[in-house]
């Protein structure tokens, strides 16, 4: 029915946003209002349904959990904070959530931090009044002279989407991280820019 469609929709999208932030099954059980078990369910299905992802997920919070740091994309090592463990008494690094999370939302803080130094020296170079006015999460808000529409934004586009390889998958191996720029995710990621 359309309510039951519109129920799964909502269900997918928690758990597909969910997991990008390194949610386990227990948060994600309260943000449904479900049990821990079918919380768990969902994100095998999840699993399932996208294996290199999940694959490159558990990668990389092992090699979290066993270093206590993870890259971003750049290569630039994120320290993994520890947390207590109440059931075993000691002191572990959060890699679950922060092993996956870390290297993304610093990848995407890097590309952004990246992006606005590139234009703000872009726009400094070419005596454009156009300014950055402000940033948030993966978006930039930029205060445009309109005398200088459509060629400031279709630059500010053209380096934002050029900090990084068009697809990008990061796996780590062994000791040391390794970064692949090759069409290797299923299915495939784009990095998008458009206005």
């Amino acid at each position: 029915t359309p309510e039951e469609r519109k129920k799964k929709r909502s269900q997918a999208k928690t758990v597909g946003f969910g997991e990008g932030y390194g949610m386990g099954a227990k948060k994600l059980a309260i943000t449904l209002k479900t049990t821990v078990e079918e919380a768990q369910h969902l994100l095998d299905l999840s699993a399932a349904a996208f294996p290199d992802l999940a694959e490159a997920k558990e990668s990389a919070r092992e090699f979290a959990k066993k270093n206590g740091w993870i890259p971003t994309w750049s290569g630039r090592r994120m320290k993994i904070p520890k947390k207590f463990n109440e059931r075993t008494f000691q002191w572990e690094y959060s890699s679950y959530t922060n092993g996956w999370n870390s290297p993304n939302q610093g990848g995407v803080a890097e590309i952004v931090v990246r992006a606005i130094n590139q234009i703000r020296d872009w726009l400094i170079a070419n005596n454009y009044r156009t300014t950055i006015s402000s940033q948030v999460h993966d978006s930039l808000i930029i205060n445009l002279a309109l005398d200088e529409y459509p060629h400031v934004p279709q630059k500010i586009v053209q380096i934002m989407g050029s900090i990084l390889d068009e697809e990008v998958r990061y796996k780590a191996k062994g000791d040391e991280p390794a970064i692949t720029w090759n069409n290797s995710t299923s299915p495939a990621i784009r990095w998008l820019v458009d206005l």
